[in-house]
């Protein structure tokens, strides 16, 4: 680029670095354009959307999957680790061992630093936009949404209501769901989701069965999030692991009175053997997604349809259902 040029596009760049900032403020960067998310107003404090759920794409069996990763950064190092864990798939993962050693040393600073790197869970639906306030151009736009822990659960218990009175049903239902309006604000300094609530029960686009056929043939696959082919191997994971965090991490010592080793429990070079996947091991209780019973007293259309179980491994598993049992919903 010339100098000329530079000048003559001095205020397009302003423009760009303006859209950058705003972006980065609001947490509207730019990814993975299947997935939407609602627009926090960092002034305000506040967001909202409404939208309805969808049900499982064609030819697939599932309404939503979960899923888990991680993210952490080491300040020593200065790099990341973001990556999607293989326990979503049921196999074991270099992080979740490293966790589980790190927790069962009994040292309270390992324990802290199996806190920081544990994994993140995620739940991810089809959802169809009724109403961006924020960006109405959203408006009618089938998405992914990664479900924050307390919408998942507000799913979860329009299928199995707690409360005498409730009567349940199927938010994945183009006849008998509801529209979930997202409130959106900020509570012990998290963004919390509690003020979100179900509209009354209505069919999608009532009459029209064809336009809901248009939508739910828009609907992006959701299997396709547990396909071997999006996770990294158990080596490149722990290559990863070994470059952020270097080769031993915490002070303590684990069960076995070993040191923990990134990577294994007693040399760097510990890594499961090509021809055998490493499969995770029931060593702790299994962690899976609740398998909502709708009433028998006001059956729904068609039972929500959920992923299959997956034992949780080696991971942190104990650890992980406590931390999410004390975690924020965010």
């Amino acid at each position: 680029m010339s100098i000329a040029r530079l000048r003559r596009e001095s205020d397009a760049a302003r423009t760009r670095l303006v859209k950058q900032m705003s972006d980065e403020k609001t947490g509207n960067r730019k990814g993975d354009d299947r997935f939407w998310t609602p627009t926090f107003d960092e002034e305000k404090k506040t967001g909202s959307a409404t939208i309805r759920f969808l049900p499982a794409p064609d030819g697939e069996a599932i309404d939503y999957v979960r899923v888990f990763d991680h993210a952490f950064k080491n300040e020593k190092t200065n790099k990341w680790y973001i990556e999607n864990s293989r326990t979503s798939i049921d196999e074991a993962d270099p992080v979740g061992e490293m966790n589980h050693r790190l927790w069962n040393s009994g040292n309270k600073a390992d324990q802290d630093i199996a806190r920081k790197f544990k994994r993140r869970k995620n739940y991810i639906g089809g959802i169809y936009i009724v109403n961006d306030p924020s960006k109405p151009e959203n408006n009618g736009k089938v998405k992914l949404y990664k479900m924050p822990v307390a919408i998942y659960e507000k799913t979860q218990m329009a299928l199995s209501p707690q409360f005498e009175g409730e009567v349940s049903f199927n938010p994945f239902d183009f006849w008998k769901g509801a529209n979930l309006e997202i409130r959106i604000r900020i509570k012990d300094d998290y963004r919390n989701y509690e003020m979100s609530k179900w509209s009354n029960n209505s069919e999608l686009f009532p009459g029209d069965d064809e336009k809901k056929e248009a939508i739910w043939k828009q609907c992006h696959s959701l299997e396709a999030f547990l396909a071997p082919s999006n996770y990294k191997t158990y080596e490149e994971l722990q290559k990863k692991l070994l470059e952020v965090l270097g080769e031993r991490v915490g002070a303590g010592l684990d069960g076995q009175g070993v040191e923990v080793v990134v990577g294994g429990s007693t040399t760097v070079k510990s890594t499961p053997k090509a021809q055998e996947p490493r499969k995770a091991e029931a060593s702790a209780p299994v962690e899976t997604p609740a398998t909502p019973q709708v009433a028998k007293e006001a059956p729904v259309a068609a039972a929500v349809k959920t992923p299959p179980a997956a034992s949780e491994g080696p991971g942190l598993d104990d650890f992980d259902s406590w931390l999410n049992d004390l975690e924020v919903q965010k």
